[in-house]
């Protein structure tokens, strides 16, 4: 691929938007709750900067990295490609001015809204700074799936990013390049809501709180029922190397971390010292296609709580059974086999 700039290219004022927390353009900023996709004739695409025909811009490894009902978070990393040793361009001159996120329906009846948890990369920063790379992780680009979507389905992240230099005599060439990435909004988010007369809310069930100790080496699974440790239970913690460790169930049980830190709400990222003062099971949020048997170097992260679900559990039941939320608040130094003691905080049906 060349990896020249080419002549400039002139933007719209409708163009030259803020790099983040680009709402693109849509017929609603709020999304209404529907079952069927949006035809609304007033539908008006969203303005999309043009790929110049050369570019020294490459997109790599670009996709989705989680999806939650309510959001998706992106991955990747966009750069500049100084590879092309005669491209007439000053090198050291280079650097991206502005990067735009447009989101449209795959059927392109709808617009939705990106919004990222960064405040760094914004215009001023654009104008301050040689940004040559830029990575969606670190920034952490999301799409706030009930901000701005009127339909369900499939969707694309258009990015689009531009990119400056200048010539050997001084002229400012720019360089632009597109990418899109693919995800879903949930069938979930369009579920039309039964009418308050006819449905109840059940709410959580309560759950009782404990604490033990388990030993990698002499005790490293617990049964809930009774709160006694062993060498089989509902949860067990093995050492499968020196320094590796894996979560797995005796009984059946399946795991998925919870999902509370990836909403707006920082007040419910729970820890073993901060906890519901009456917890319920509606406190310890979690996505069952996420829910597996295993879960490989579980003690890599600590004070970040998993669930466990039995087949007997029934979510918005009223009741707890088959139902278990555990967070690791320390891991002892390891013995010389590598064998660790881990004090576990756990809660289980009242």
């Amino acid at each position: 691929m060349s990896s020249k700039f080419t002549t400039p290219l002139i933007l719209s004022s409708a163009l030259a938007l803020s790099a983040f927390g680009l709402i693109a353009c849509g017929e609603d900023s709020n999304p209404t709750v529907s079952s069927q996709p949006g035809t609304s004739s007033s539908y008006v695409p969203p303005e999309i900067p043009q790929e110049t025909a050369t570019t020294t811009i490459l997109f790599l490894n670009t996709g989705v990295s989680s999806t939650l009902i309510n959001r998706v978070d992106f991955t990747g990393t966009v750069k500049l490609d100084f590879s092309d040793t005669t491209a007439n361009f000053d090198v050291n001159a280079a650097r991206f001015t502005d990067i735009q996120f447009f989101v449209e329906s795959a059927s392109k009846t709808s617009t939705g809204s990106i919004k990222t948890q960064s405040a760094t990369l914004d215009a001023a920063y654009f104008a301050a700074t040689p940004v040559t790379t830029i990575n969606f992780d670190q920034i952490g680009l999301y799409a706030d799936l009930n901000d701005g979507y009127t339909e369900c389905g499939n969707f694309n992240l258009i990015i689009a990013a531009i990119a400056s230099t200048a010539t050997a005599t001084g002229e400012t060439l720019q360089s632009v390049s597109r990418d899109t990435i693919l995800f879903v909004r949930d069938e979930e988010n369009c579920k039309i809501p039964e009418s308050s007369s006819s449905s109840v809310v059940v709410p959580g069930a309560p759950l009782a709180v404990a604490t033990t100790v388990l030993n990698t080496k002499s005790a490293k699974c617990l049964t809930f029922a009774t709160g006694t440790t062993g060498d089989t239970g509902d949860i067990c913690i093995s050492r499968v190397g020196k320094d590796a460790f894996t979560l797995s169930s005796g009984t059946g049980l399946k795991f998925a971390f919870y999902t509370n830190p990836n909403d707006a709400d920082r007040t419910n990222d729970w820890t073993s010292e901060h906890l519901p003062a009456s917890p319920t099971t509606d406190n310890f949020k979690y996505k069952s296609e996420a829910l597996k048997e295993t879960i490989a170097n579980y003690l890599n992260e600590l004070e970040v709580f998993t669930v466990g679900i039995a087949d007997t559990y029934v979510p918005n039941s009223g009741s707890a059974v088959g139902f278990y939320a555990f967070v690791v608040s320390d891991v002892s130094t390891p013995d010389g086999n590598g064998d660790v003691s881990i004090n576990l905080t756990y809660l289980k049906a009242q």
